[in-house]
């Protein structure tokens, strides 16, 4: 079973130690503990240790791999992670093929290289050098990594795949690509998440036709559960992916243009898709960002500000000189046949155009 990301690369605590060493005299001593008691134990340790205890007995290990168990680990560990700041982020270099994993726990930046660390899981599956191929990520859940292997001086859809890879584990699966409905689609866009209902990991794909001028696309769903994909209905519009995105609770998110349509400019909206109802919603965007939209050539972008969705609008003032800034929190989705987006402004600066960096979170700028 895939499991979370946890800080396995950090030295072991020592309490954690005691409390796996504790659990295992207490069987050698034939002692019987409550199960609520070992379960509440048990969420306590490191992966690590929880992977050393599945062969304590066959109870423990059906308890270590019950979905509903590998959540409360993930879900605790989330929570004390949200308190100490000391979650892991995973970070990709897309120039070299480096991946690492950042922490910043009170305000230290400590960076861990995995990229040894994929080298060694991915040999077993993959017999061909790491080097052959480009490598992007497709997003990164509760732990697991979606990875995009493509190889390289290669046009052949054969010669990739997508790989679902746990550094914490060591686990690491590959994915087929779907069967294409005629040789003129590309499979282009990929993205990664999780459906908490079924406790099952996702990945939508977009096929496009690259054969016409037109807007021309199909989409496909991959469930790890049951290791296969299926074609799902299309959104109303045709959607052009390319742009940032963002995944929240279950939802991945964009902001795009809806093509093609009789007006111009083509109206700006923000894409969803829930992976527990595989669905996807279109929501027109905040009248407020439209008319700047309208104003001003600018730069539109979506992300998440403290497990939030926001919309980052950057449009330039005085010639080059200058850049005006205006961050966008979301606060909630109209559910009305027209849905809007409601948005609160948390920020708006005008900086020079040789900062480039901003930090919302303070006065500092660098």
């Amino acid at each position: 079973m895939l499991s979370e990301l946890t800080n396995e690369k950090k030295p072991l605590n020592k309490g954690r130690r005691n409390l796996s060493n504790l659990l295992i005299a207490t069987m050698e001593r034939n002692n019987i503990l409550p199960d609520d008691l070992v379960e509440d134990i048990l969420l306590r340790l490191t992966i690590r240790d929880l992977l050393r205890l599945r062969c304590v007995s066959k109870e423990w290990c059906a308890l270590i791999d019950n979905p509903r168990f590998i959540r409360k680990v993930y879900m605790l560990r989330y929570s004390i992670g949200k308190v100490d700041e000391s979650m892991p982020h995973f970070v990709m270099d897309m120039t070299y093929n480096k991946f690492s994993l950042l922490y910043t726990p009170q305000g230290e930046s400590i960076t861990l290289d995995l990229t040894a660390d994929l080298e060694r899981d991915s040999k077993a599956v993959i017999n061909i050098g790491r080097d052959q191929f480009h490598i992007e990520c497709n997003g990164c859940v509760n732990g697991i990594i979606c990875l995009t292997w493509e190889r390289r001086k290669s046009n052949l859809a054969k010669d990739s795949f997508l790989a679902l890879w746990n550094p914490a584990t060591r686990e690491f699966k590959t994915v087929v690509y779907p069967h294409y409905i005629h040789y003129s689609y590309d499979f282009r866009y990929k993205v990664f998440g999780f459906d908490s209902l079924s406790n099952d990991f996702k990945v939508l794909g977009q096929y496009l036709n690259r054969a016409t001028s037109g807007y021309d696309a199909y989409y496909e769903l991959y469930s790890v559960k049951g290791n296969s994909w299926k074609r799902i209905k299309n959104p109303p519009y045709f959607l052009d992916f390319y742009g940032t995105d963002g995944y929240l609770n279950g939802v991945y998110y964009w902001i795009t243009e809806l093509k093609p349509i009789d007006e111009w400019p083509w109206p700006l909206v923000i894409v969803s898709f829930n992976f527990s109802s595989e669905v996807f919603k279109v929501s027109d965007a905040p009248n407020d960002i439209v008319s700047r939209v309208l104003s001003f050539p600018v730069q539109t972008k979506i992300t998440l500000y403290k497990e939030s969705l926001a919309l980052v609008i950057c449009h330039q003032v005085q010639g080059n000189t200058l850049y005006n800034i205006d961050i966008w929190v979301v606060t909630e989705f109209d559910d009305c046949e027209s849905p809007v987006v409601m948005a609160t402004l948390i920020y708006n600066r005008t900086i020079s155009c040789r900062k480039r960096y901003i930090c919302p979170d303070n006065k500092n700028e660098w």
